[in-house]
């Protein structure tokens, strides 16, 4: 199944059409709850680089680096989880 059909499955479900359960949409429901999961930022973990000393940052959700160096990403390389870069107070 696609993400069109998912989305096309979803919308049939909410509209006064259906006639179906959500019991028949659970594989539907659970991608869209794990995807939109995923767009709940995060705060990356500061550590160092056990080979150099340098700061690193790595994502909480899957331990990957997010940030080495200069560079840093608005989601997470390896699991797409979003980024919350703001410093906190």
């Amino acid at each position: 199944m696609n993400i069109e059909e998912i989305i096309d499955n979803l919308k049939y479900m909410i509209s006064g059409q259906c006639t179906d359960t959500q019991y028949d949409f659970q594989d539907e429901i659970n991608f869209a709850i794990k995807n939109l999961k995923k767009e709940v930022p995060i705060k990356p973990i500061r550590t160092s680089d056990p080979y150099n000393g340098d700061e690193i940052m790595i994502c909480c959700e899957c331990s990957s680096i997010i940030k080495d160096g200069e560079w840093s990403a608005k989601y997470c390389p390896n699991c797409g989880r979003r980024i919350n870069w703001k410093r906190r107070k």
